[in-house]
């Protein structure tokens, strides 16, 4: 190398390095502003009063208190209308169940759901259960 680049590449250097320290300074010192400024909005929240804080949490309590009395009456009277209704059609169910089962045979077990849909006895029971309760089905 010759004598002009070595003064080049070390002059490169020096610059790089003093970028380097300047930034660095900056660095420190706004990071002791970030210090103060925390240290300062930390000392304001211990002046919030115990009286401020339990009041705020009897406030959040007493929402949530009322949010969930609106939802247990609310999911109770329809929970009683679901309860009465599906009872009788669950009652029909099972009369029909009781009836099929003591008048029909025994069907030999299935090796996949083709064969139980298959089974002419499986599709009465579904016409005769959808014909008590109203609903439809669709026919193979």
């Amino acid at each position: 190398m010759s004598e002009e680049q070595r003064k080049k590449v070390f002059l490169m250097k020096i610059w790089i390095s003093l970028i380097v320290v300047f930034l660095a300074i900056l660095w420190i010192v706004s990071l002791k502003n970030v210090w103060v400024s925390n240290k300062q909005s930390l000392l304001g929240a211990d002046k919030m009063s115990w009286a401020d804080l339990r009041s705020g949490w009897q406030a959040v309590v007493t929402d949530v208190d009322n949010n969930l009395n609106q939802i247990k009456a609310s999911s109770g009277s329809r929970q009683a209308k679901d309860a009465a209704e599906g009872s009788t059609w669950l009652d029909g169910v099972l009369e029909k169940a009781e009836e099929l089962a003591s008048s029909s045979e025994v069907l030999p077990l299935a090796s996949s759901s083709s064969d139980i849909l298959a089974s002419s006895t499986v599709w009465e029971v579904i016409k005769s259960l959808s014909s008590t309760t109203g609903a439809t089905t669709t026919s193979k």
